[in-house]
Order: C-alpha cells, then sequence, then structure tokens
C-alpha cells in the first residue's frame, strides 16, 4: 500500500506540495506550501500534516510571503506561500531584569538577585505567553550575568542557552517548549533523501507599522 501524505492551511484548497525542514532554536522554521493562485489567504492559523494516519498540527503559524512560481511549459502558474511556526511571535515580546549580581568582591551574588538559568528561561517564557515548558534539564550550578534592558525575549533566550550550551525545542508532538543540553539526543540522519542544505533563508513575517526608539541609561560627569 502507497505511503498517504497531506497537508492542509486555512484558505488553501489547492494545493499541490508542501516542504516543512523544522529546526531547533529560537527562530522559526519556515515552510514552503505550492498551490494553485487564489484569494483571501488567511495572515495565521494552523498548519496540519498527515502521514499513513499520523497528525501533526503546528498551531498559530503566520504566513511570511507568497510569490508566483511559473511552470515550465509557462502554461500553469504555481504559488508559493512560506509560513513561519509560533516562534515567530517570539520577535515581537521584549523583558527587563537585572539578575545575578555581584558583590564587589566580583564573586558573591546578591540574594535577591540570584537566579539559576533555569528560572532564567521560566521568566522569558512566562513573557512569551508559553504556557507549556520544561527547563528542568538546565544546569543549576551556574548563575549567569543577566542584564535585560527591553531587550527581544527570543534575543534573551538565546544568549542565555549559548551561554550554558543548550538549545531551545519546540516539541512538535506535544507542542510544549523545552531546553535540552547540546549534544542530547538522536545522531544526524545521512540516508539517501534525509541530508538537507547547510543552509535556509527565513523570510520576515511582516513590516512592522512603526518603529520604537528605547535609549538606556544616561550617564552625567560633574566637577
Amino acid at each position: 500500500m502507497p505511503n498517504s501524505a497531506s497537508c492542509s492551511y486555512p484558505g488553501i484548497n489547492t494545493i499541490r506540495a508542501c516542504r516543512f525542514p523544522f529546526s531547533r532554536g529560537v527562530l522559526p522554521s519556515a515552510f514552503t506550501i505550492y498551490c494553485l493562485p487564489f484569494d483571501n489567504l488567511d495572515p495565521t492559523g494552523p498548519l496540519r500534516l498527515t502521514y499513513n494516519g499520523s497528525d501533526i498540527t503546528f498551531q498559530d503559524c503566520a504566513i511570511a510571503s507568497a510569490s508566483i512560481r511559473k511552470q515550465y511549459d509557462g502554461k500553469w502558474p504555481i504559488w508559493s506561500v512560506t509560513g513561519l511556526d509560533r516562534r515567530w511571535k517570539w520577535g515581537l515580546k521584549r523583558i527587563s531584569g537585572n539578575w545575578n549580581q555581584r558583590y564587589s568582591d566580583g564573586v558573591t551574588i546578591t540574594p535577591n538577585s540570584r537566579k539559576t538559568p533555569g528560572e532564567l528561561a521560566t521568566l522569558i517564557l512566562q513573557q512569551l505567553g508559553e504556557g507549556s515548558f520544561d527547563v528542568s534539564r538546565m544546569p543549576q550550578n551556574v548563575y549567569p550575568r543577566a542584564i535585560w534592558d527591553n531587550v527581544r525575549c527570543d534575543l534573551a533566550l538565546d544568549a542565555l542557552c549559548e551561554y550554558v550550551a543548550c538549545e531551545v525545542v519546540l516539541n512538535w508532538q506535544t507542542n510544549a517548549v523545552e531546553i535540552w543540553p547540546s549534544g542530547v539526543g538522536a545522531s544526524t540522519p545521512t540516508g539517501a533523501g534525509e541530508v538537507l542544505p547547510k543552509y535556509r533563508f527565513t523570510p520576515r513575517s511582516g513590516v512592522p507599522s512603526s518603529a520604537q526608539v528605547v535609549c538606556g541609561p544616561s550617564l552625567y560627569q560633574f566637577r
């Protein structure tokens, strides 16, 4: 019996193919749907993938771009629609805080600012509005300095994970965010048809209607 595969996205009814290289990290993974041109494309919605009876749904995806691609015969154009998983929203949130401050000796941490990597990651994920996440695998015996002055949450989380050698994983089975130590998990597939390109283009999810400038503290010197 041949394998059965399909995908669906709100508003798209004539899907010819779909490609979705799913990756870990704070940046969203990009999927591409090839379909016939049509009107009224939903800007956000769930992407549903089905393969041999197994169903995977990625909630809160966003359309990033769409372009017309002509067939080799030039008669039947194909619409290439690129979307992002829900991590596209992470770049829209910001966070502030000053954690793991040291006394003048440069070693002792002030009690009120003491936070483990898991506690810092929890603050960021809560600010992102994530209701289901697991940070229990992060190291507990280090206290990285964190100075967040209205910084983007995705960049703060990426810097924190880089400091403690961890990686952010969006679990496609549970739809939960997990943070794992680097080097843990299955090895990279190397079979025919499993190796993906070493580069990936992630388009912008939208153009902002306004720009905000946030300045740091002002320093003054008196004589």
